[in-house]
């Protein structure tokens, strides 16, 4: 017999499921709405408050999220949306590069993503923009499906890891524990200053960065 702990367990797995599912789309700032509005549905308490962007969600330091369930369901969510991944994705094949040139033109849309959008767009087209996938282990410099001189790259391999660890050994924090963001509300890259998206494509998570511009 499945024990209540269990059972407890499961629901909050495939209630976190639900909602990153259902905001996944939307943009920065529906998302948090939208994920306290539902979880507030399935009777789980929002009144700890909630991370400004899905990075933060994630990577809160201490072993209880910010809606009071374990750090280990967000692992659970991760897991379940890899699964979903369709076959013709691969991190390097034209269909990404068209889905990620979408999801861009789709965030320039958005005002409070714009000036990022717009900084990851020619960095696209440049060929500057890195695409970093930690739990595969896959790395790609992106490159635009839609010019005829762009040339297409091939992923290389990179240390494995989950994304929890990644983005605490990534990104710039401040004292508090918040990342840091530039101007264009892009997370900063510890290491290089470079700016920094951390979001999803296909179902996935992915590592975004490129060269900050003026």
């Amino acid at each position: 017999m499945v024990s209540s702990v269990n059972s407890t367990r499961l629901w909050a797995m495939q209630t976190v499921t639900r909602v990153f599912r259902e905001t996944s789309s939307s943009s920065n700032s529906d998302q948090n709405a939208l994920r306290q509005s539902i979880l507030q549905q399935y009777g789980v308490s929002t009144d700890s408050g909630h991370a400004s962007s899905l990075a933060d969600y994630l990577m809160s330091d201490d072993n209880q999220d910010t809606y009071g369930l374990p750090s280990s369901v967000s692992q659970a969510v991760s897991a379940a949306e890899n699964q979903s991944q369709p076959a013709n994705t691969a991190i390097d094949s034209v269909a990404f590069m068209q889905g990620l040139k979408a999801k861009i033109s789709d965030m320039s849309k958005d005002p409070n993503t714009k000036d990022q959008a717009d900084q990851m767009m020619k960095a696209l087209q440049n060929g500057t923009l890195t695409i970093t996938d930690a739990e595969t282990g896959q790395q790609v410099k992106a490159w635009d499906p839609g010019s005829k001189t762009a040339t297409p790259q091939r992923a290389t391999s990179t240390p494995k890891t989950d994304w929890g660890s990644f983005l605490r050994d990534h990104l710039t924090r401040e004292s508090g524990g918040r990342y840091v963001r530039d101007a264009s509300g892009s997370n900063i890259e510890r290491s290089t200053g470079n700016s920094a998206y951390f979001g999803t494509l296909n179902d996935n998570y992915y590592y975004m960065t490129w060269k900050p511009q003026a």
